[in-house]
Protein backbone atom coordinates (compact mmCIF):
# COMPACT_ATOMS: atom_id res chain seq x y z
CA UNK A 1 0.00 0.00 0.00
CA UNK A 2 3.29 1.82 -0.06
CA UNK A 3 3.06 2.09 -3.61
CA UNK A 4 -0.40 3.40 -3.60
CA UNK A 5 0.79 6.01 -0.86
CA UNK A 6 3.68 7.25 -3.77
CA UNK A 7 1.75 7.28 -6.90
CA UNK A 8 -1.04 9.43 -4.99
CA UNK A 9 1.96 11.66 -4.35
CA UNK A 10 3.07 11.89 -7.54
CA UNK A 11 -0.11 12.61 -9.27
CA UNK A 12 -0.31 15.43 -6.55
CA UNK A 13 2.82 16.94 -7.48
CA UNK A 14 2.75 16.91 -10.64
CA UNK A 15 -1.39 17.47 -11.04
CA UNK A 16 -0.91 21.05 -8.67
CA UNK A 17 2.99 21.48 -9.75
CA UNK A 18 1.18 21.99 -13.09
CA UNK A 19 -1.81 24.12 -12.95
CA UNK A 20 -0.16 26.34 -10.33
CA UNK A 21 3.13 26.38 -12.68
CA UNK A 22 -0.01 27.58 -15.07
CA UNK A 23 -2.36 30.08 -13.31
CA UNK A 24 0.69 31.13 -11.05
CA UNK A 25 3.78 31.93 -13.00
CA UNK A 26 3.37 31.88 -16.57
CA UNK A 27 -0.28 32.74 -17.47
CA UNK A 28 0.60 36.45 -16.98
CA UNK A 29 4.13 36.84 -19.84
CA UNK A 30 2.34 34.56 -21.93
CA UNK A 31 -0.50 37.28 -22.36
CA UNK A 32 2.04 39.79 -22.10
CA UNK A 33 4.73 38.04 -24.58
CA UNK A 34 2.00 36.33 -27.49
CA UNK A 35 -1.10 38.51 -27.42
CA UNK A 36 0.44 42.16 -25.76
CA UNK A 37 -2.13 42.45 -23.34
CA UNK A 38 -1.94 45.12 -20.41
CA UNK A 39 -1.73 44.65 -16.67
CA UNK A 40 -5.34 45.22 -16.34
CA UNK A 41 -6.93 42.24 -18.89
CA UNK A 42 -3.67 40.11 -18.10
CA UNK A 43 -5.87 40.69 -14.29
CA UNK A 44 -9.21 39.73 -15.61
CA UNK A 45 -8.30 36.76 -17.66
CA UNK A 46 -6.32 35.41 -14.67
CA UNK A 47 -9.71 35.90 -12.68
CA UNK A 48 -11.79 34.28 -15.12
CA UNK A 49 -9.51 31.29 -14.75
CA UNK A 50 -9.60 31.05 -10.80
CA UNK A 51 -13.49 31.62 -11.36
CA UNK A 52 -13.09 28.33 -13.82
CA UNK A 53 -11.64 26.75 -11.42
CA UNK A 54 -14.08 27.44 -8.53
CA UNK A 55 -16.88 26.37 -10.93
CA UNK A 56 -14.92 22.91 -11.97
CA UNK A 57 -14.30 22.05 -8.21
CA UNK A 58 -18.13 22.37 -8.17
CA UNK A 59 -18.51 20.41 -11.33
CA UNK A 60 -16.22 17.62 -10.78
CA UNK A 61 -18.40 16.70 -7.77
CA UNK A 62 -21.55 15.86 -9.56
CA UNK A 63 -19.56 14.11 -12.02
CA UNK A 64 -17.92 11.96 -9.71
CA UNK A 65 -21.41 10.92 -8.12
CA UNK A 66 -23.19 10.66 -11.86
CA UNK A 67 -20.36 8.63 -13.15
CA UNK A 68 -20.02 6.74 -9.55
CA UNK A 69 -16.00 6.55 -10.32
CA UNK A 70 -13.71 8.52 -8.63
CA UNK A 71 -10.82 6.90 -10.42
CA UNK A 72 -11.50 7.76 -13.69
CA UNK A 73 -13.32 11.25 -13.38
CA UNK A 74 -9.05 12.29 -11.86
CA UNK A 75 -8.08 9.99 -14.95
CA UNK A 76 -10.46 11.90 -17.59
CA UNK A 77 -9.75 15.58 -15.57
CA UNK A 78 -6.19 14.86 -16.57
CA UNK A 79 -6.70 13.80 -19.94
CA UNK A 80 -8.64 16.58 -20.74
CA UNK A 81 -5.95 19.11 -19.09
CA UNK A 82 -2.88 17.42 -21.71
CA UNK A 83 -4.72 17.85 -24.65
CA UNK A 84 -5.29 21.20 -23.75
CA UNK A 85 -2.03 22.43 -23.28
CA UNK A 86 -0.87 20.12 -26.26
CA UNK A 87 -3.90 22.59 -28.07
CA UNK A 88 -2.08 25.71 -26.59
CA UNK A 89 1.47 24.34 -27.70
CA UNK A 90 0.19 23.20 -31.17
CA UNK A 91 -0.82 27.09 -32.41
CA UNK A 92 1.86 29.24 -32.21
CA UNK A 93 -0.04 32.30 -31.98
CA UNK A 94 -4.02 31.53 -31.86
CA UNK A 95 -6.55 34.16 -31.85
CA UNK A 96 -6.98 35.81 -28.23
CA UNK A 97 -10.49 34.34 -27.74
CA UNK A 98 -9.52 30.88 -28.72
CA UNK A 99 -6.42 31.42 -26.41
CA UNK A 100 -8.53 32.54 -23.17
CA UNK A 101 -11.22 29.55 -24.40
CA UNK A 102 -8.47 27.29 -23.78
CA UNK A 103 -7.71 28.28 -21.11
CA UNK A 104 -10.74 29.17 -18.78
CA UNK A 105 -11.27 25.09 -20.18
CA UNK A 106 -7.50 24.12 -19.12
CA UNK A 107 -8.81 25.65 -15.22
CA UNK A 108 -12.30 23.96 -15.11
CA UNK A 109 -10.36 20.48 -16.26
CA UNK A 110 -7.91 20.94 -13.63
CA UNK A 111 -10.10 20.82 -11.18
CA UNK A 112 -9.82 17.04 -11.19
CA UNK A 113 -6.81 17.79 -8.75
CA UNK A 114 -9.43 18.59 -5.82
CA UNK A 115 -10.44 14.65 -6.05
CA UNK A 116 -7.00 13.02 -5.62
CA UNK A 117 -6.90 13.71 -1.94
CA UNK A 118 -10.39 12.19 -1.47
CA UNK A 119 -9.13 9.15 -3.55
CA UNK A 120 -6.32 8.67 -1.44
CA UNK A 121 -7.71 8.41 1.63
CA UNK A 122 -10.55 6.28 0.32
CA UNK A 123 -7.94 3.54 -0.74
CA UNK A 124 -5.18 3.60 1.66
CA UNK A 125 -5.41 1.66 5.07
CA UNK A 126 -6.10 3.42 8.28
CA UNK A 127 -2.45 2.40 9.17
CA UNK A 128 -1.22 4.08 6.86
CA UNK A 129 -3.31 7.28 5.86
CA UNK A 130 -1.72 9.60 7.96
CA UNK A 131 1.52 8.63 6.23
CA UNK A 132 -0.05 9.10 2.94
CA UNK A 133 -1.79 12.04 2.94
CA UNK A 134 1.16 13.76 4.69
CA UNK A 135 3.32 13.06 2.29
CA UNK A 136 0.89 13.84 -0.29
CA UNK A 137 0.99 17.44 1.00
CA UNK A 138 4.66 17.40 1.05
CA UNK A 139 4.13 16.32 -3.11
CA UNK A 140 2.49 19.57 -3.92
CA UNK A 141 5.15 21.85 -2.42
CA UNK A 142 7.90 19.90 -4.41
CA UNK A 143 5.67 19.28 -7.34
CA UNK A 144 5.15 23.31 -7.50
CA UNK A 145 8.77 24.43 -6.45
CA UNK A 146 10.52 21.65 -9.07
CA UNK A 147 7.75 22.15 -12.08
CA UNK A 148 8.69 25.66 -11.65
CA UNK A 149 12.30 25.18 -11.37
CA UNK A 150 12.24 23.16 -14.85
CA UNK A 151 9.90 25.45 -16.71
CA UNK A 152 12.09 28.16 -15.59
CA UNK A 153 15.10 26.88 -17.10
CA UNK A 154 12.74 25.95 -20.08
CA UNK A 155 11.73 29.65 -20.66
CA UNK A 156 15.94 30.95 -20.00
CA UNK A 157 16.54 28.60 -22.73
CA UNK A 158 15.37 30.39 -25.72
CA UNK A 159 16.91 33.84 -26.46
CA UNK A 160 14.24 36.91 -25.57
CA UNK A 161 13.07 39.27 -27.83
CA UNK A 162 13.33 42.95 -26.85
CA UNK A 163 12.86 41.94 -23.04
CA UNK A 164 9.92 38.97 -24.29
CA UNK A 165 10.22 35.93 -24.46
CA UNK A 166 9.38 33.78 -27.74
CA UNK A 167 6.66 31.96 -28.27
CA UNK A 168 8.21 28.99 -29.12
CA UNK A 169 9.20 29.01 -25.26
CA UNK A 170 5.94 28.87 -24.09
CA UNK A 171 4.94 25.86 -26.65
CA UNK A 172 7.52 23.92 -24.75
CA UNK A 173 6.32 25.15 -21.44
CA UNK A 174 3.24 23.95 -22.85
CA UNK A 175 4.42 20.25 -24.00
CA UNK A 176 6.59 19.98 -21.31
CA UNK A 177 3.49 20.09 -18.68
CA UNK A 178 1.50 18.28 -21.00
CA UNK A 179 4.29 15.84 -21.08
CA UNK A 180 4.80 14.89 -17.25
CA UNK A 181 0.66 14.68 -16.81
CA UNK A 182 0.25 11.98 -19.54
CA UNK A 183 3.43 10.48 -17.52
CA UNK A 184 1.69 11.08 -14.15
CA UNK A 185 -1.61 9.28 -15.45
CA UNK A 186 -0.02 6.45 -17.03
CA UNK A 187 1.36 5.88 -13.27
CA UNK A 188 -2.10 6.33 -11.67
CA UNK A 189 -3.97 4.34 -13.98
CA UNK A 190 -2.90 1.09 -11.65
CA UNK A 191 -4.56 2.59 -8.66
CA UNK A 192 -7.87 0.98 -8.05
CA UNK A 193 -11.16 2.38 -8.08
CA UNK A 194 -13.81 3.13 -5.29
CA UNK A 195 -17.61 3.69 -5.70
CA UNK A 196 -18.98 7.65 -4.92
CA UNK A 197 -22.53 6.89 -4.05
CA UNK A 198 -24.59 3.82 -2.56
CA UNK A 199 -25.91 1.38 -5.26
CA UNK A 200 -29.43 0.44 -4.35
CA UNK A 201 -29.85 -3.13 -3.14
CA UNK A 202 -32.00 -5.33 -5.25
CA UNK A 203 -31.76 -7.97 -3.01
Amino acid sequence: MMFAALVFAAATAVSVGALVTIRNLWIGPYLNDVHDLDGVTRGNVLLSLNIAMLLGVMGFSVIERWLNTRKWTIFGGGCVSAIILLALAAFPQPALWTTMALLILFALASAYIMLIHAHARAILPDNIVGRGLTLQNLAVFLGVFVIQWATGFIVGSFDSVEGAAPTAAYQAVFIFLAGITILALAVYVWIGDVPTREEPNTD
